[in-house]
Parts: C-alpha cells; structure tokens; sequence
C-alpha cells in the first residue's frame, strides 16, 4: 500500500485509514482490504506550475502518513521490495495521462495530465531503483 501510495503521491495514508477484511462468523482477519482511501492523491491540490514534487506534510494539522516525507517513507519502509513485478508497472504513467484526459475538470487544463503521468513515471522510477 505504501508503494502505491508513492507512486500515485497519496500523502494521506495514516494509521486511521488502513482496512483489513474479516471473517464475518469467525471475525479472524483473513487478509488486509484493498486500497481505499486514495482522495488524497495525483497531485490533486496542485497545478504543474506549483510543481509535482513530494509533499512535506505539516506536524500539526491534517492526518499525516509515517513521516513528515512521502519519500523518506518509501526509503524507511519499502526498501525490500522482491515480490514487486515492475512489468506491471511498464505503461502505468501513461495510462493514468490517459484516463485523467477523460475527465473534463481536468482535461480543461491544458497539460496537467500529461504532467501528472510523467511525475508519475519519475516515481516509478525511483521504486524501481529500490527493487535493484
């Protein structure tokens, strides 16, 4: 979730927003839910003009994720990264550029998706380098 979280640029991942399903009769936990909570995410407060950095999350104020840094959180946390098949990855920036094209509020600004699919593949890019 933490990786997802990077790449798409979620920086409202926080300890009240993680979901694991559960066994209705026997009420085990059989396996965390899929991700949820992603509202917070592709650079959804941010023009490209401001820049499609990293988020430096405030130490007062909103839920935060682990760290004050998105990236200090994939460097802290996700740095064993063998079970990632970065073949899923392949075609994945272009593919959010695409579907964001699809939506009026933001195909009406000229270049935003175009922006986000690259800052999105820069990301990519850098898990990548984490997998070895």
């Amino acid at each position: 979730m933490l990786v997802v979280d990077y790449i798409i640029c979620n920086w409202d991942r926080h300890w009240s927003n993680f979901g694991v399903l559960v066994n209705s009769e026997t009420r085990e936990w059989f396996q965390p839910a899929p991700l949820l909570d992603m509202g917070s995410s592709l650079w959804c407060d941010r023009t490209p003009a401001q820049g499609l950095g990293g988020y430096v999350i405030p130490r007062e104020g909103a839920p935060r994720p682990f760290l004050h840094r998105l990236d200090d959180q994939l460097g802290r946390y996700c740095h064993d990264l063998p079970w990632l098949d970065s073949s899923a990855l392949e075609g994945f920036g272009e593919e959010v550029t695409e579907r964001l094209l699809q939506l009026k509020f933001v195909a009406v600004f000229e270049g935003r998706a175009e922006a986000i699919g690259e800052a999105v593949d820069g990301r990519i890019q850098r898990v990548l380098c984490l997998v070895g």
